[in-house]
């Protein structure tokens, strides 16, 4: 059924489960009713067999080795995540779609995540050798940054914060809080010599730096 889903359409796994058959039937029939006049691409499908529904789940798990494996020569796979409201959720997978097409990452990039949470996980796969797509790296990170925290989002949900937007994390907590935090690292790491800039940083272009190309491997080698 994969095939048969137009481009730009989103999906949703949903799972429950309980150790009573008679719980899990009813659940079933509650999302059932949620869902029976929401228009849908394709026809909703429900399973109880194991088999079936673990397929769905291999799908859904292998959109990142997906992702690496079908990537072009040369490129670099990143894997980022934010967070949004639920109210925000729908907007916010709006505008990472929009970004990638912005800065040109439609082909390797893929949004999924874990939608009950608002957390969004986004990969894309820039060729750091590449100029543009370096740029456009940077760019994207910083304006995918600024309109997060415009939403009131998290620019981390459950990775850890990185270099990447360790530059933006006073926009998202504001001045006071980063200020705070800041304090508290130099009390404890004076010399700053532990994790520099991955979270407290001075240097608002460490997201763009030591990035590393990826080495071509030739064709007969593989």
């Amino acid at each position: 059924f994969v095939r048969e889903v137009p481009e730009g359409t989103s999906a949703i796994l949903f799972q429950t489960e309980s150790y009573s058959k008679e719980t899990v039937d009813k659940n079933l029939a509650f999302i059932k009713e949620q869902l029976k006049d929401i228009p849908t691409a394709i026809p909703s499908l429900y399973s109880q067999d194991p088999k079936e529904y673990d397929s769905w789940w291999a799908i859904r798990k292998g959109i990142l080795p997906i992702v690496g494996g079908q990537r072009r020569k040369g490129t670099t796979v990143i894997t980022e995540d934010v967070c949004f409201q639920i109210e925000d959720f729908t907007k916010g997978i709006e505008m990472l779609t929009e970004l990638f097409h912005k800065y040109d990452f439609v082909d390797g990039g893929v949004i999924f995540g874990h939608a009950l949470s608002g957390n969004v996980h986004f990969n894309i796969t820039p060729d750091f050798s590449d100029p543009k797509d370096t740029k456009n790296f940077g760019d994207l990170v910083k304006e995918m940054s600024e309109r997060v925290s415009g939403f009131g989002g998290s620019l981390k949900a459950e990775h850890g914060t990185g270099r990447m937007v360790a530059p933006f994390v006073e926009m998202e907590w504001g001045k006071k809080a980063y200020e705070i935090n800041r304090r508290i690292k130099a009390i404890f790491d004076p010399e700053r010599i532990l994790n520099p800039d991955v979270m407290i940083t001075d240097d608002p272009d460490v997201y763009k730096k030591n990035l590393k190309a990826q080495c071509v491997i030739d064709d007969a080698f593989t």
